[in-house]
C-alpha cells in the first residue's frame, strides 16, 4: 500500500498470488459480510424514516441471492415476535440458476450484542491519524452471531456441529 494525500491507496497491477488471486478472492462471499452490510444498510433506511417491517437490504454474489432484513419484517403475522432479538438481523440466502431462484431461501437469525463508549482523546488522535477522517464523539463496538432454530446461539458451524460456534466482533 502506498501513502497518497486523502489516505492509502493500492496498487493491483502485481497482485500477491497473481490476477487470479483477486477473482479467487472474491468468488466466496465471507458469512459475516452480509449480517454485517445489511444492518448498516437497514440502520440508514431507519434514519431516513422507513417503517420498520418495510427494511430490507439485498445483495446479489455469484450465484447467491441475499436479503437482509429486520427481525419486524419476519415476525409472524398477527403474532408477537419471539427471535431474533431486537438487535439482528435476518438474512435470507437463494441460489440463483439462469436467471431464476432455485429452491427455498434458507434464512438464518443474526444476534448482535453492542456497546457505545467515548473514546479518549489520544484513541481518537490515533484514528484522526490513520485514517484522515474526524473521530466521531461516540463509537460502537459489536459481538455477533448467528442463532440456532431455538433462539440461542448456534452451536456449531455450518455442516460442522462438533466445531464450537464462532463469535464475530466488529471493533
Amino acid at each position: 500500500a502506498a501513502i497518497a494525500a486523502g489516505g492509502c491507496a493500492f496498487v493491483l497491477r502485481r497482485p500477491r498470488g497473481g490476477t487470479n488471486a483477486i477473482s479467487n478472492d472474491l468468488r466466496r462471499l465471507p458469512v459475516t459480510v452480509p449480517p454485517l452490510l445489511g444492518r448498516s444498510a437497514l440502520a440508514r433506511q431507519r434514519d431516513a424514516g422507513v417503517q420498520e417491517a418495510a427494511l430490507e437490504f439485498s445483495l446479489r454474489w455469484g450465484d447467491k441471492g441475499l436479503r437482509v432484513t429486520s427481525p419486524a419484517a419476519a415476525a409472524p403475522r398477527g403474532g408477537k415476535q419471539s427471535e431474533p432479538p431486537p438487535t439482528g438481523v435476518c438474512v435470507d440466502e437463494t441460489r440463483w440458476e439462469g436467471g431464476a431462484a432455485v429452491g427455498t431461501p434458507r434464512r438464518q437469525h443474526w444476534a448482535f450484542v453492542c456497546h457505545t463508549f467515548v473514546p479518549n482523546p489520544d484513541a481518537r488522535a490515533a484514528f484522526t491519524t490513520h485514517t484522515r477522517k474526524e473521530a466521531s464523539p461516540e463509537e460502537e463496538t459489536s459481538l455477533f452471531f448467528p442463532l440456532g432454530l431455538d433462539g440461542f446461539p448456534q452451536p456449531g458451524v455450518r455442516g460442522k456441529p462438533q466445531q464450537p460456534g464462532l463469535l464475530h466482533a466488529v471493533l
